[in-house]
């Protein structure tokens, strides 16, 4: 198309390059979610088509920006990354966890904000939760970091308990300054979120990373929240998840909770869910 200046007034002239300019420019509030640079969706979904099933994730990208960027990533490219996933560890009624995605890496970031989560108000109200504190998390940390206290503090409280052999120390403290001690860190500005039924996780590696398989879990799980990062939720197909958890477990590898014939991620499809 070309303008003639010598037949052309000055105002037609100002209406037709504002025509080309419309024309040309993006519309505003329209992103192109088939496009991994196009506008982030704030609320994206993954629908998952199974060999038993369908069911769909909603993700949370305020709670763990970075990782639910590479979980979209991982989904555009399913179809032709010529690696299936499949379901291949279950618990019956409690959870199931796929084999690891293609993240790019093997584990990523832990991203967790304390305050999001409630850690700075929890407290341990009595002595009788702080022997229960003692007797599962504190010993489980013990025993993974016997060479070395993950803390200074972990360490003096270690020597307080084998000294008195009590663990009053752990009294009034919050849940945050509990994790602190066993070696977490935590960041501020997410929207994090506890680990709760239908939960779609990324459980963690030691205390400032978490693997690359999803974790679907059925029931509340409060001793995991400021641990397993949260990165969606199930929004349809949760007694999928169900049926899946309780199917039969391959005889040579049932105490490891394999399952017999695992279910296969045919293909995932990604939308964005309105706000």
């Amino acid at each position: 198309m070309s303008l003639s200046l010598e037949k052309t007034g000055l105002g037609a002239v100002t209406v037709a390059v504002a025509a080309l300019l419309l024309a040309s420019a993006p519309l505003q509030g329209v992103a192109d979610t088939t496009s991994a640079s196009s506008t982030p969706c704030e609320a994206p979904k993954l629908t998952f088509t199974t060999t038993a099933g369908a069911l769909a994730v909603e993700l949370y990208r305020d709670a763990a920006p970075d990782t639910v960027d590479r979980i979209l990533h991982w989904a555009r490219d399913y179809e032709n990354a010529g690696a299936e996933l499949t379901f291949a560890w279950v618990q019956p009624h409690a959870e199931i966890r796929t084999t690891p995605l293609d993240l790019g890496v093997t584990e990523v970031p832990l991203e967790l904000d304390a305050s999001a989560l409630g850690l700075d108000r929890t407290r341990i109200a009595t002595l009788g939760q702080a022997m229960e504190l003692v007797q599962g998390e504190f010993w489980a940390v013990h025993a993974a970091n016997k060479s070395s206290p993950p803390t200074q503090l972990f360490g003096r409280w270690l020597e307080q308990w084998r000294s008195t052999r009590s663990a009053e120390f752990l009294v009034d403290l919050t849940r945050q300054e509990v994790l602190e001690a066993f070696g977490f860190g935590f960041q501020e500005g997410l929207a994090s979120r506890p680990v709760t039924k239908g939960s779609v996780l990324l459980r963690n590696v030691g205390t400032d990373a978490a693997e690359s398989r999803l974790t679907f879990v059925l029931g509340d799980r409060p001793k995991e929240t400021g641990k397993w990062l949260v990165v969606g939720h199930v929004v349809n197909g949760l007694e999928l998840v169900r049926t899946i958890s309780i199917q039969p477990l391959a005889s040579e590898f049932a105490k490891r909770g394999v399952p017999d014939e695992p279910v296969v991620l045919r293909a995932v499809e990604l939308s964005c869910n309105a706000q």
